[in-house]
């Protein structure tokens, strides 16, 4: 089986580039890298992709038990090559080869180890003859001395061979290139893969694969400090972990017994005089030589033992887990008493607040006053994460528990973590606040901020019962109104969700609280968009006036998420992603993780419609790596809906349904209709593109009357319609359809929404063409091309270019058919849509006419053809992506490729070609 690799795309990139350089000579792959880095990983896919190619592979994996055993590499490297492919050999190579490979017996005169290296080489040689051979090496610091000899001498004499040779070693024992490689090959012919740490999302994948554990985006981070990206100690760490570990503040990271041995024999080479200096490094975020200078002696020693290193003014562990062996080790007042004296050496105040916390273990109001600054210092620099374990410590070491101010830390504790990502400690410390607290305006809140984390159908009664509780208190109430509202419409209750938005307006209005109704203001437009109602311009613009005077807001408060949306939904893409980029980089910005991948959301649905799918893809994948790490509400389902989305357009069929199936599998128990509803849709668009009407008629038929239910009225925002319709209308089901396009058409008037009104004229073209009248449907397309001028979504006008094709060519009118067809062609070429590409081949096949290519022009598209056709003839970019209903961009995107293509330098270059071609 394959080696699955994670997170190496880059160097497999230049892996696989060596391999398949390797038929034009020798090549040298050396993957590099620390024990459990993931070299042998790497080294096994090098291996794997050789298979893959048909080369022959020569392996051995060397260990240290066997590193004075002569020829023990050789024999493992050579153990598939038969006895005939030694009988060539020269009789004196063969016989020191056969005694070196233990096949013969040795004679009493000895082998001599220059005829075994001769023989080696000639062997290799042999093999190169009969097609690319690899030769590799996994931990090659064991391999035997006598076999890398043997090896460094065949690589020194390699001449033109189609040889790579592919070994891994460990960081420590790479001071030089081994097997005399740097000797033996000039730079080109060879590359070191130095392998780093693994990222946080390739961490949590890891995870996921090989223990099914998924941790919190915080939790993650904390582990790869700890084991500084390294997969194996990753792995070993994650292994001890308590199934409910939610990294407390001040929690120690307990160690593997698999590891600590190892490291423990390092840390005993420090006297004992240095101990209380490697504490303080291992408890200071950047410890400095000054300041471990300051805390006492012992620095070069352990400088000398290899446990530290300095790197410029800073002392760095050799290794993460070095440090926190040496905190896990110390005993509490060991640990107590450095953080002391650190609180009192520092002056950086969040730090300094930090150290006083974890060095004070009774309640003290002054230092957990110092703590609560310090969270709220913390969480306006952008920093959640560091925010929520001060707050956790300022409730600590809060006198009275349960007090006003000890709820009130425990409660920003929760919204920092929220804002992290870390759902299940956010959870925790709610749940805890509701079962402890009576009834009132503080339990309300905390009823309030757990019902929107909830990953079950349960908000509803929280919200019901923070309502109930939250009094007089209008501010609080105008919260829990537009929360409650926002849950309400995700539910599938639109109407509801204006009710409350409106009752949220309302309220924040009394209680004069500008952060409160700048929030209220933009959902309610937003609702009322999703309900028909189009851009609310005028309350968006109440919004953002209010905005610099709401004060200190936090990032998901503000009100340019909403327009964005709303503008997406209006399809005014191009305002919509100035605003949705804005917001993402704001939102990272600020450090609110959940923020950003909202937004993230909305670009990847709005690059899809745009027609930009490669970058739909990065933010789809990012938005999806960002919400399995969060587990808050609904992300996940919504994350997968687009990964579903890009990855359905993008022809990937199995892993379109995968992820829409399971998107709707989470969203139905929390009753989370709308991120159902938009995963069912994906599902049955992909039958669509699939060419099954009958398997897509079935998902979609029941998301119409939903969305009636649900009360939207915006086309665009659940694009269920159009799909539905055609699908109806390849199954013969016409009288079904043409309410169906009554209704968008309907839509698209009383809102003048282009999408709308080019899909129905297309839908209304298919069906006039199903029943009989070819003439009148091409007159409907016509109708159909018209709008889509005034909308960039390229891949539906490709949709009605192919829709118009079809019926021309049925209508006999060849030429006409086959311009349609290929315009259509270009389009899904350009985006990548190959399911629909390959329909449309299709067709094009059925049409029977030559393609418009120029004779003798080998690699141009069918699209490319057509642009340089137009070009040839004096039409200006701008003519061109007019006529062809693309962006001037596209076309000097395409004609960039044409003029390589060709061997042409300009468009008189170009005309000339083509003339002469076609003469």
């Amino acid at each position: 089986m394959a080696p699955v690799v994670l997170g190496r795309t880059a160097e497999l990139e230049q892996l696989t580039a060596m391999l398949d350089a390797v038929v034009a000579g020798p090549r040298a792959v050396v993957v590099e890298g620390p024990a459990g880095i993931g070299k042998t990983t790497m080294w096994q896919a090098a291996l794997q992709a050789a298979r893959a190619r048909s080369f022959t592979v020569l392996a051995a994996r060397a260990t240290q038990t066997e590193a004075t055993l002569p020829f023990a590499g050789l024999i493992d490297l050579l153990e598939g090559v038969p006895e005939a492919g030694l009988a060539a050999l020269p009789a004196p190579q063969r016989r020191a080869l056969e005694v070196a490979l233990l096949r013969r017996e040795p004679e009493e005169t000895g082998v001599d180890q220059l005829a075994v290296s001769l023989a080696a080489l000639q062997v290799l040689r042999a093999v190169a003859a009969d097609g690319p051979v690899v030769v590799g090496i996994d931990d090659l610091q064991w391999l035997d001395g006598a076999t890398t000899r043997v090896l460094g001498f065949a690589l020194r004499r390699l001449g033109d061979e189609r040889l790579g040779l592919v070994v891994s070693v460990r960081a420590e024992h790479a001071d030089r290139l081994p097997l005399d490689v740097e000797q033996a090959l000039p730079e080109p012919q060879r590359v070191v893969l130095r392998v780093g740490p693994l990222p946080v999302g390739v961490l949590d994948q890891l995870l996921r694969d090989r223990l099914g554990l998924a941790l919190s985006r915080p939790s993650l981070q904390r582990l790869r400090q700890v084991c500084g990206g390294n997969p194996f100690y990753a792995l070993e760490l994650a292994r001890v972990l308590p199934a409910d570990a939610t990294f407390a503040p001040g929690e120690a990271l307990q160690l593997p017994t698999t590891l600590t041995g190892l490291l423990r024999g390092r840390l005993q080479q420090v006297p004992d005089r240095a101990r209380g200096l490697l504490l303080a490094a291992a408890a200071l975020a950047k410890p400095t030589v000054a300041l471990l200078e300051r805390v006492g002696g012992g620095l070069d020693e352990a400088l000398a033992a290899g446990i530290v290193e300095r790197d410029g003014l800073l002392v760095r562990f050799r290794h993460p887990l070095l440090g926190s062996l040496v905190y896990a080790d110390a005993s509490e007042p060991q640990r107590h008493q450095t953080h002391r004296l650190l609180a009192e050496l520092l002056a950086e105040p969040e730090e300094q607040a930090l150290h006083l916390a974890l060095g004070t273990q009774d309640p003290d109001e002054q230092a957990a006053g110092r703590l609560e600054a310090a969270a709220r210092r913390a969480a306006a620099r952008g920093a959640p994460d560091a925010a929520a374990e001060l707050a956790e410590h300022a409730s600590r070491l809060t006198p009275t528990r349960w007090s006003p101010a000890d709820c009130r830390r425990r409660l920003a504790a929760s919204d920092y973590h929220t804002r992290a990502g870390n759902g299940p400690r956010a959870r925790v410390l709610l749940e805890a606040l509701v079962a402890h607290l009576p009834p009132g305006t503080t339990r309300a809140k905390a009823l309030t901020v757990l019902a929107d984390l909830v990953t079950d159908d349960s908000w509803e009664r929280l919200f019901t019962q923070a309502m109930a509780e939250a009094g007089d208190d209008l501010a609080l109430r105008a919260q829990i109104e537009r929360r409650y509202g926002r849950s309400k419409g995700e539910a599938g209750d639109l109407a509801a969700w204006e009710r409350h938005a409106q009752a949220a307006v309302a309220l924040a209005e009394a209680a004069d609280d500008s952060a409160e109704l700048l929030q209220a203001l933009a959902e309610l437009g937003t609702v009322r968009t999703f309900r028909g109602g189009g851009v609310q311009q005028e309350l968006i613009a109440r919004a953002l006036a209010l905005e610099s005077s709401a004060g200190e807001i936090a990032i998901a408060q503000r009100p340019t998420l909403e327009l964005g949306l709303q503008l997406l939904l209006t399809d005014e893409l191009d305002q919509a992603r100035r605003l949705l980029q804005t917001d993402a980089a704001r939102a990272l910005e600020h450090g609110n993780v959940d923020a950003h991948g909202d937004a993230l959301l909305l670009l990847a649905e709005l690059e899809i419609r745009a027609g930009n799918w490669a970058l739909a893809d990065q933010y789809a994948s990012e938005q999806l790596e960002l919400a399995r790490q969060l587990d808050i509400s609904n992300g996940e389902p919504a994350a997968l809906y687009g990964r579903a989305l890009v990855d359905a357009h993008l022809g990937r069929v199995e892993a379109a349904r995968a992820a829409a199936e399971r998107g709707s599998a989470l969203a139905a128990p929390m009753g989370d209709e709308t991120f159902r509803v938009l995963n069912e849709h994906v599902l049955g668009f992909l039958e669509l593109s699939l060419g099954d009407p009958a398997s897509a008629h079935a998902r979609l038929s029941p998301l119409v009357g939903t969305l009636h239910a649900m009360g939207v009225g915006e086309p665009t925002a659940f694009p269920v319609l159009a799909d539905e319709i055609e699908a109806l209308i390849s199954l013969g089901e016409l009288d079904q359809a043409e309410p169906l396009i009554e209704e968008l058409e309907a839509q698209g008037r009383r809102l003048d929404r282009a999408w709308a009104l080019a899909t129905a004229a297309r839908c209304r073209g298919l069906l006039t063409a199903a029943r009989g009248d070819p003439h009148g449907a091409l007159a409907h397309f016509q109708r159909a091309l018209q709008e889509h001028q005034r909308v960039a979504w390229p891949f539906e006008l490709a949709r009605t270019l192919r829709a118009q094709g079809m019926v021309l060519r049925r209508d006999k009118r060849k030429a006409a058919a086959k311009a349609a067809l290929e315009q259509a062609l270009g389009v899904f070429e350009r985006l990548g849509a190959v399911l629909w590409a390959e329909a449309t081949k299709a067709e094009l096949d059925r049409v029977g006419l030559r393609p418009a290519a120029p004779v003798g022009v080998s690699g141009i598209t069918a699209a490319e053809a057509r642009i340089a056709e137009l070009v040839a003839a004096g039409r200006t970019n701008r003519e061109v992506a007019g006529e062809l209903f693309m962006s001037p961009k596209t076309v000097e995107a395409h004609l960039s490729r044409i003029y390589r293509k060709l061997g042409v330098r300009s468009r008189a270059e170009l005309a000339h070609k083509l003339a002469r071609q076609s003469g």
